[in-house]
Parts: structure tokens; C-alpha cells; sequence
């Protein structure tokens, strides 16, 4: 049995037909969603990149990690899914296009074959250099150095991949894909290669967007960007059937977090943890299809990603003492009816009908000659949403609801710290992570440091 985690960059859910939106440009997806569980109410655990990756491959939450910037290392004795899998005798690999899920970040960890566009620069088959005319660039001059703009799309990936799978057909296989077709600078990855990708807007042009007509341009252009990646994802699923693999193999798809495109006056992503920033597809297709075209509706974390796989595939070798998400396909799965996000300073909790915001570090128990005066006080510096009758979280209700958000600060500063007794208890190792100029520019033209 093998198993293939697929992440798209930057991926909302609500840009999917399954689920729920009304433009059909990820047929692929949506046609791999008939083979597997949706689960309706997915969540990022940040806002951005790293940490979501860290904590998708170690079921730990980014705080108790300690990764708050890309100046904190990630520890290297933290339970690690690759690593499992190592242990329990599979071969696994991991193909990326993102500079942060690099061997520079320490992703490098229980992976037998790694690929990625720093370590392996021959991966990429486009240079943005090469197919933009002169107005683009002394657009893209402005902001980074042109020969080491390098664009790796979901095929470079894929054809990585599909030699790497057709080689061990006899082994039991785990596999990461990480694309960046959805993510920034924008443009349509369609003609890459053939023709000049116009209009083109690269990261610090956009967070300076304001004008609707321009946002809508930019939405569409990422419909079309997504709509790329479903199309070389069907050929990725076309290619695991031809060489009889599909039926005996777990693919789980999902985004590492959302995208934005005004809402809450956050451009892209790696802003506050409102819903457009962490509510992200999460499909599980199981062996042979089974529980195929089933629908969950109960909220979940992608933390949840590695005690469902260690239970479902029975694999030894983790405890799960420090593991904080639940399995999700286990009898002995529970519900904590509850999500943690962070991101820019704050965090979240989700609830199937409310989100709770609040600053990262605030303390609700600090003492007050009034306790009534903590209470406001704290109501000033946080936020609480009812997403049935307002989806777009745009009235704070905690006034109304003052139960309710009361309820809320307690169980938020009951995970935080829960979230920092972890980081206390375990023994972290943590190198200073060293970036050359090569990762520093990749960085860079990826909009992570100025």
C-alpha cells in the first residue's frame, strides 16, 4: 500500500467545485473527490508556509514547534512523518516547489529521495527570464534578481515523481508533493514556455492592491492557475493508473493554507487567521476507493494528516505522546469539534459555527482590582464571528455573545498553554538554519523577506 500527500500552495477550498463553488475549473479534483472522504470544515494551522508544513508533518501545532518566522529553525527530534514511514520499511520521497519545504528549512528529515528547487536546481524547466518581454522586466528588477526567478510547475513535479514511482512498483512508496501553481507571482501557467505570461503581478505589487476591478483580475487569474494545476493533476492520477497504482494507494489532497484577496484588507495570504486565510480542502482517498463520495461535515486540522495515516496503517515506531491531532479514519477517532490557527501575530479558534480571534500572547487572568475591567479589557483586543449568519466575518458579535467569548479565551488560553508545556517538555534540538544568498533570493522572489 502506498500513500501520496499532494499539496497545492496557497489552495482554497471554497475555489472547488465539490466544494461548493460555482465555476467548474478543477474537474480533476473534484472527479478524485467521488474516490475519497471530503471533509467539509478542513483548517490550516498557520497562515503561511512553514509552520503548516512543520506542524502538517509532525501533528504538533506551529507554537509548539516555536516556529513563528523563518528565523526559528525547525527542531530536528519532533515525531516526523517521513521518518515513520522510513522506519516502517517504506521508500519515501519528496518532490517541491516551494523554497521553504527545502532541505535548507530541515524537511530534509526521513526522506530517501528528496527533490527540490534550491537542493536540485535542474528540476525546473522555466525561468521566468526567458519568456518575459522588457516591460515585465524592469518590473520584476524592481524587487529581485532575475536569474534566480525560477519557476517550477506541477509537471516538473509530476514527471519527477512518475520516474521515481515507475522505478519501485515493488516497494511500498510515501511521497510528498508540494506545488506553487497557486501561489504568487501570479499569471496563467497554460502557455509558460510558448508564449509571454501577460498580465503578470509579482507579491509587492499585489498587497498594494485596492482597486475591485483589479482584485477581480486577480481572482480570475488565480482560477486559471488553479485550473492548471487540476489539469496536470489529472494527468498525475491518469499516470498512477496506468502503472497500476491508484486503487492500492492513499492520496490525500489539500491547500497548506488559503488565499486572500482583500478580505479582511489581506492580500495572498500570511495574514490573520480568518477563514479565507485557514479554511482549506482536505480529501482522503482510501485503498480501492473505499467510503469513496462520502461527506464530513465536523471541523478538522491538518495535524489530524499523521495520526490518521499511523492508525489507519497501523505504523509503529511513534507513541503519539506529543502528537496533538486526532486520527480521522480510526474507531478510535474523537471530535474535538475545534481548530487552532495562527498567523501575523494571532490566533484562532474554530468552532463549527464560531471563530474566536485574539493576539498571540494576552493574558485573560491577569489579575484586575475589578474583574469586570479584565473582562472589557480583554473584549477590546479580540474578536468573535458567528459564520452562519455572517460567512464573511465581518460583524465582531463578542458584546452580544459574551458567554460564548468568555468560553472561548478560557479554551484558547487552555491550548496555549498546553501548546507551550510541549515546547517546555520536549527535548528540542534546534540548529540556527543557515541561508546563502541562493535561498535568500529564492526567498525573496517568492515574496517570504523584503
Amino acid at each position: 500500500m502506498n500513500v501520496l500527500l499532494y499539496i497545492m500552495d496557497c489552495l482554497r477550498a471554497d475555489r472547488m467545485r465539490c466544494y461548493g463553488y460555482s465555476k467548474n475549473i478543477t474537474p480533476n479534483l473534484d472527479k478524485l473527490a467521488e474516490d475519497a472522504i471530503l471533509f467539509e470544515n478542513a483548517h490550516a494551522q498557520s497562515t503561511w508556509t512553514y509552520p503548516s508544513g512543520a506542524s502538517i508533518l509532525s501533528g504538533i501545532y506551529p507554537s509548539s514547534l516555536g516556529i513563528q518566522s523563518i528565523q526559528d529553525p525547525l527542531p530536528t527530534n519532533i515525531p516526523w512523518l517521513p521518518e515513520v514511514f522510513h522506519k516502517n520499511g517504506y521508500t519515501t520521497a519528496c518532490f517541491s516547489a516551494n523554497v521553504l519545504i527545502s532541505e535548507t528549512f530541515g524537511f530534509r528529515r526521513g526522506f530517501d529521495v528528496f527533490v527540490d528547487q534550491i537542493s536540485n536546481p535542474h528540476l525546473s524547466r522555466y525561468s521566468l527570464p526567458i519568456v518575459i518581454l522588457s516591460q515585465h522586466r524592469e518590473v520584476l528588477e524592481r524587487y529581485v534578481n532575475l536569474s534566480d526567478l525560477v519557476v517550477v510547475t506541477s509537471d516538473d513535479l509530476h514527471r519527477a515523481f512518475g520516474t521515481f514511482a515507475e522505478q519501485r512498483l515493488n516497494e511500498q512508496i510515501f511521497a510528498v508533493i508540494w506545488s506553487v501553481d497557486t501561489h504568487d507571482p501570479y499569471f496563467d501557467r497554460s502557455h509558460l514556455g510558448v508564449c509571454i505570461p501577460d498580465p503578470l503581478y509579482y507579491q509587492p505589487d499585489i498587497v498594494r492592491m485596492r482597486d475591485p476591478e483589479k482584485l477581480a483580475e486577480l481572482s480570475g487569474i488565480y482560477d486559471r492557475m488553479l485550473q492548471y494545476n487540476d489539469r496536470t493533476f489529472g494527468e498525475l492520477l491518469r499516470t498512477l493508473k496506468r502503472i497500476g497504482l491508484y486503487d492500492e494507494t492513499i492520496i490525500i489532497v489539500t491547500g497548506d493554507h488559503g488565499e486572500a484577496f482583500g478580505e479582511h484588507g489581506i492580500m495572498t495570504h500570511a495574514g490573520r487567521p480568518f477563514e479565507v486565510q485557514t479554511h482549506v480542502p482536505l480529501l482522503i482517498k482510501l485503498p480501492h476507493s473505499k467510503l469513496g463520495g462520502s461527506r464530513r461535515a465536523e471541523i478538522v486540522e491538518l495535524i489530524d494528516v499523521f495520526p490518521t495515516l499511523r492508525d489507519y496503517l497501523r505504523l509503529e515506531g511513534e507513541s503519539g505522546e506529543y502528537l496533538q491531532g486526532k486520527s480521522l479514519v480510526s474507531s478510535r477517532s474523537g471530535n474535538s469539534s475545534i481548530a487552532l490557527s495562527e498567523g501575523a501575530g494571532y490566533l484562532s479558534l474554530r468552532t463549527n459555527r464560531l471563530r474566536y480571534i485574539r493576539p498571540q500572547h494576552i493574558d485573560i487572568r491577569r489579575r484586575y482590582r475589578w474583574p469586570l475591567i479584565g473582562s472589557f479589557r480583554h473584549l477590546t483586543q479580540t474578536a468573535l464571528y458567528d459564520l452562519v449568519r455572517d460567512p464573511d466575518e465581518k460583524r465582531n458579535i463578542s458584546r452580544q455573545y459574551f458567554p460564548w467569548h468568555m468560553w472561548l479565551a478560557r479554551k484558547a488560553h487552555s491550548m496555549c498553554r498546553r501548546n507551550q508545556q510541549i515546547r517546555k517538555d520536549m527535548v528540542f534540538d534546534s540548529p540556527v538554519t543557515e541561508v546563502d544568498e541562493l535561498v535568500k533570493w529564492r526567498l525573496k522572489a517568492m515574496g517570504y523577506i523584503d
